[in-house]
């Protein structure tokens, strides 16, 4: 029972840092469709590439920033925590 209770311990570990990792890579907006922006692959952008709700319409949008189901970050964060 230790064991079992340790290992769901350890997993639920395993997937609150992978949901971090997968958060840094959001815009960090709720503004529409801004809510569902994740940077490339699910990384952090580099400090040029940052996303700002100010800056967007006038620069636009790097082309690294994209639409994102919910499901597809599920599967994200599984992969990495899993």
């Amino acid at each position: 029972m230790a064991t079992e209770v340790s290992n769901i311990f350890r997993q639920a570990d395993d997937l609150f840092n992978a949901a971090v990792k997968v958060g840094a890579s959001h815009s960090g907006s709720n503004f529409g469709y801004h809510g569902a922006l994740y940077y490339g692959n699910f990384e952090p952008p580099p400090l040029d590439e940052m996303f700002s709700v100010e800056w967007g319409g006038i620069r636009g949008i790097p082309p690294e920033w994209k639409k994102r189901e919910a499901e597809e970050v599920k599967h994200a964060i599984e992969a990495l925590g899993l």
